[in-house]
């Protein structure tokens, strides 16, 4: 998954280093949080797709994950 993912997962860690949030943090502390949040994604849409989710609003359940 390297070849393919890595690449795009990089460029959104340096495009991260443009916002304010994220401009202080190192290169591979950036990559290491686009992998998990990828990951988390990732199972979210999963749960999702296969029903296990029962809200139907998904913008609250986004918000609710981001904001712990």
């Amino acid at each position: 998954w390297h070849a393919k993912w890595g690449p795009v997962r990089l460029d959104l860690a340096k495009a991260m280093a443009d916002h304010p949030r994220y401009a202080d943090l190192d290169d591979a502390t950036r990559f290491a949080l686009v992998g998990r949040a990828s990951i988390v994604l990732h199972g979210l849409g999963l749960e999702i797709w296969s029903g296990r989710l029962r809200t139907h609003d998904y913008e609250r359940l986004i918000e609710e994950l981001a904001r712990p």
